[in-house]
């Protein structure tokens, strides 16, 4: 028997992404038509090559598609940009012509790691919004400052349920060594994740270059590097990275992490990490780091990142102004007591991440962005 849908929406992305799909999985459960059109692997899967020819060709068919994708689609709904990047400045044109309402939602990257120089290009795009959207108040501030030209539009902070939240509360009494062996990595050996995606921003390179120095921690722990999602490249050369240690090591010290996870596994990783590092060049929150913390586990952030208001910081979260700092808080004894303390006050942490983070904390605010009538 097919689904009777309250709401519609169109969700412009990448397919690949997780915020992406998994959004739109949570918002049909709860009675939403979503139809997800990905003009970006369409465009990949037609036209290859590096050259400014082909990367201009792309672009063009990214635009043939989009149009002749929504050009049968009922226009009296809103349609919501995924990732504002310089192809707004004809994505949102295109959408305008055909929506009654279209939506930009910024993730932290877009505008925090954006180049400047190309400023005017996104500026244009922005200017066919109906509504901007963030993913965290401090993006949004960003967005104010740079881009005055939409202050008269609505703006709202939308955020990303956590699927993995729910499903940590199901599997939250198995141990973090259980967990570790149910994913294949050695169970009495602590695991330290690098990062959280393949992004140039995260540095992973140099995590694992510094690393790889630290010779008395190489035996007592475990290295990941997560490069699930982002760009191919910056992937390939993470795990080239990984094999060049670990040849340097003689032993496995360092594992590339490629295979996209689903809830349930992502959930599973979240338990067996003892503790995420991330140094990041920018961040908003990122949903990896709020899973480790809700998963009773620890973070160690760079101090500039923007972290001091949000739900665990100075207990499951500690800032660091050098990665040498990281090195003393894996210390045996300093990690005991970095895990107590976080351990205290695991449960108030919890409830506030559940507020702003999981879905049925945030779901009336997806509706309401979707349908400004309700």
């Amino acid at each position: 028997m097919s689904q009777e849908f309250d709401k519609k929406v169109v969700f412009l992305g990448t397919s690949s992404s997780v915020f992406v799909v998994r959004t739109a999985e949570e918002l049909r459960v709860r009675g939403v038509d979503v139809q997800l059109i990905d003009p970006y692997e369409a465009a990949f899967s037609r036209i290859t090559g590096k050259s400014k020819l082909a990367k201009a060709l792309r672009v063009l068919y990214r635009a043939w598609f989009t149009r002749r994708a929504i050009r049968k689609l009922d226009r009296e709904q809103t349609a919501v940009i995924h990732s504002l990047g310089l192809d707004l400045c004809w994505i949102s044109p295109l959408l305008k012509r055909h929506f009654k309402r279209v939506v930009g939602l910024a993730y932290g990257s877009d505008i925090l790691r954006r180049q400047k120089r190309l400023d005017r290009l996104l500026g244009r795009g922005m200017r066919y919004l109906d509504c901007v959207a963030a993913t965290n108040t401090n993006v949004l501030d960003a967005i104010l400052k740079d881009f005055p030209s939409v202050a008269g539009k609505e703006r709202r902070v939308i955020r990303f349920g956590l699927t993995v939240f729910d499903v940590l509360e199901k599997v939250g009494t198995k141990s973090a060594e259980e967990a570790r062996a149910q994913l294949g990595f050695l169970a009495d050996k602590p695991l330290v994740c690098l990062g959280y995606s393949a992004s140039s921003g995260q540095r992973q390179h140099d995590l694992i270059s510094f690393f790889e120095e630290q010779t008395n921690l190489l035996s007592h722990y475990q290295f990941i590097v997560p490069v699930q999602y982002g760009s191919p490249e910056v992937r390939g050369a993470v795990e080239q990275d990984c094999q060049r240690a670990n040849q340097k090591l003689g032993y496995e010290a360092f594992y590339p992490l490629s295979e996209f996870h689903d809830p349930e596994t992502s959930a599973i990783m979240r338990l067996a990490t003892t503790v995420l590092i991330n140094h990041s060049v920018s961040d908003a929150f990122s949903g990896t780091v709020q899973e480790v913390v809700y998963a009773g586990n620890l973070v160690f952030a760079g101090k500039h990142l923007p972290y001091e208001n949000m739900p665990g910081f100075g207990t499951a979260i500690t800032p660091y102004a050098d990665l040498t700092e990281c090195v003393s808080a894996l210390q045996a004894n300093m990690l005991s007591q970095w895990q107590a303390t976080a351990r205290a006050e695991l449960s108030e942490t919890r409830r506030e991440l559940r507020k702003t983070s999981s879905w049925d904390g945030v779901i009336d605010d997806w509706f309401t962005l979707i349908d400004e009538k309700n």
